[in-house]
């Protein structure tokens, strides 16, 4: 159930040869479980490929707690969401996702593939998800990252003249 739903229940017994019946509607309310951790201790690192298809990894700590410090039980799995953004704010609306539903820790991506511009800043988080529940964690604190760039170009023709 993803949702609280109102159902009617019905009952009836017989005693001494007289049937009663009755109806009552109730609510019955969806209580969402435990949240997990949010992941922690996000890293940007890399790059891990040269240019022109420079990938860079991004990884963080495994999830093994709910919020509550609680441990996830033995058999329960997490799942990972990661995301980049231009928005210092982090808004919902504007975080792209670099990898979606993934067991791993890291991520290699390209920032070109991903629409990243050479020295711009961006924003990177990632949220836990419990594979049976689909009940996710708050962000992970953001990582920013200025977009690598190869620097400038080595001049062309150069020379030396003595004097």
């Amino acid at each position: 159930m993803s949702a609280t739903q109102t159902v009617t229940v019905s009952a009836s017994y017989t005693s001494g040869g007289v049937t009663r019946t009755a109806s009552r509607t109730v609510s019955i309310v969806n209580v969402p479980g435990p949240s997990p951790a949010a992941p922690g201790n996000m890293t940007i690192s890399g790059p891990v490929t040269s240019p022109p298809s420079e990938t860079w990894r991004l990884s963080w700590e495994p999830v093994t707690t709910y919020l509550s410090g609680a441990p996830i039980e033995a058999g329960r799995s997490v799942r990972y969401i990661a995301y980049w953004t231009r928005d210092p704010l982090m808004a919902q609306d504007s975080l792209l996702p670099l990898a979606s539903s993934i067991t791993a820790t890291s991520i290699v991506f390209s920032p070109a593939a991903n629409g990243m511009i050479d020295n711009e800043r961006v924003y990177f988080t990632a949220v836990a998800v419990l594979s049976d529940t689909g009940d996710p964690s708050s962000p992970a604190a953001e990582v920013a990252w200025v977009v690598s760039n190869r620097g400038p170009s080595a001049p062309g023709r150069g020379s030396i003249k003595k004097k």
